[in-house]
Order: structure tokens, then sequence, then C-alpha cells
């Protein structure tokens, strides 16, 4: 049975035309296509979403406003934008627009060094040296939500 969620991290590297070999691990739960998506949560990386995963994050955005909402209009408009339905190739590989590659720092050419993250419904694709870089790391994150859910008040 396949996994349902991503998990892993995975050093690969970018062709001359922008494609990535997916790890077996992802492809198994991507399917045969996917979504890549300018990531909205973050800025310095690149989302890729089963195509499934990815209608429901659009729903469940748009959802949260009224369907005569002005921004609700301007939000379809960029999502469509900022997405990129990709078929995976024979090979496992997927297609990153130039766009999108470029504006997380990833240079199109042989070679360029990627890291593919699994987050749970989502693949995240970053720079190497951006990964290595982050300013939080898990522990961090763990301890900050720690001391959060202890400054909630208790339900009685």
């Amino acid at each position: 049975m396949a996994p349902r969620y991503f998990s892993g991290r995975f050093f690969r590297t970018i062709d001359e035309r922008g494609r990535v070999v997916a790890p077996v691990e992802f492809r198994k739960i991507l399917g045969s296509d996917c979504y890549v998506v300018e990531d909205y949560n973050n800025r310095e990386c690149i989302s890729i979403y089963p195509v499934e995963a990815w209608n429901k994050e659009k729903e469940d955005l748009l959802g949260v406003l009224d369907p005569f909402d002005e921004w609700r209009s301007a939000l379809q408009s960029e999502l469509g934008a900022s997405s990129f339905y990709e078929r995976i190739d024979a090979q496992g590989r997927i297609q990153i627009p130039p766009k999108l590659l470029e504006g997380v720092g990833i240079k199109i050419e042989e070679g360029s060094e990627i890291v593919m993250v699994g987050a749970h419904n989502r693949i995240e694709v970053w720079d190497v040296s951006r990964w290595n870089n982050r300013k939080i790391t898990l522990n961090e994150i763990v301890k900050m939500i720690r001391k959060r859910k202890e400054r909630k008040p208790k339900k009685t």
C-alpha cells in the first residue's frame, strides 16, 4: 500500500530543460500527473501537489470567501496563474516552469542542485543553499508549538 503523505528529503539535480526526477517514494503518491505551484505560504520554495490535493487546497482557500467577494475573483486569478498542470514522464521527471525556478533562485542549467522535501500533502522544491540556511529547525518549531499550547486557556 502506498503512503498517503509525503515525507523525506531527497537531493536531486535539474536538467537544462527544468526537469527533475521525482523520488520513487513521491511518485507512488503523485501518480501520473500533478500541479507545480508557486508556494504562497513561503515564497522561498516551489510546491508540487497531487491533482486531488491541489483541487482541495484551492477549494479550501476559495471556500472562505463569499462567491461575490472581489477578493475571491482576485484569488482565483492568482491561483490559476501560479499553478501549472504537469504530466510525469516515463522516466519519472516533472517539468518545473522556468518562471517558478527563477523565482526561488534555482538556475535552469544542467546539474543545478535542489532538494525535494516531503511536506505532508505536498512536495517542496528548494534551492539547496536556501534549504540549508533556513532560519528555523524542527526542534525550534516543536518548542514554539508547545509554548503556544501551554498558553492556551484550558476549556472547562
